[in-house]
Order: C-alpha cells, then sequence, then structure tokens
C-alpha cells in the first residue's frame, strides 16, 4: 500500500506567511510592539503586542529551578 492511500491529502492551507508578515508589520506601523504571533488551524493571526505577554506571563517555576542550580554550579 502506497502512502497516499493510508493518508489522504491535507488540502490548501489557509495560512500565508506574507499575510502575517503584513499583520506584524502594520502593528509595528501602529507603534505596538510584536511580542508573539499565533495562528490557528483555521488560518486566523492574532498579534500579541509584547505589553500583553509580559502581564500575562506567570514566572515558570522550572525557570527558576534552572537559575538557581546554574548560580550553584559556578
Amino acid at each position: 500500500m502506497t502512502l497516499s492511500k493510508r493518508y489522504p491529502p491535507r488540502g490548501p492551507s489557509p495560512f500565508r506567511q506574507a499575510t502575517m508578515v503584513k499583520a506584524v508589520r502594520s502593528a509595528e506601523a501602529a507603534g505596538l510592539e510584536v511580542g508573539a504571533v499565533e495562528i490557528t488551524k483555521d488560518g486566523t493571526i492574532r498579534v500579541v503586542t509584547r505589553s500583553a505577554t509580559d502581564q500575562n506571563t506567570a514566572p515558570n517555576p522550572w525557570d527558576q529551578d534552572h537559575a538557581e542550580n546554574k548560580k550553584r554550579a559556578s
């Protein structure tokens, strides 16, 4: 059995990199600092500003443990 018979094609992707670049450049032109870009399966592009990512991000305990272990090692 060939691979194409076992797995049907996915179809065209609604995501286009050029569209994402336009969205990021538009946000930057509006004076926003881009922190992240989220792309959903249906092709929706969500530009998240840096201030939004900084406020919503709680400290990760794994990162804190890594920093403490790094201090001990040096």
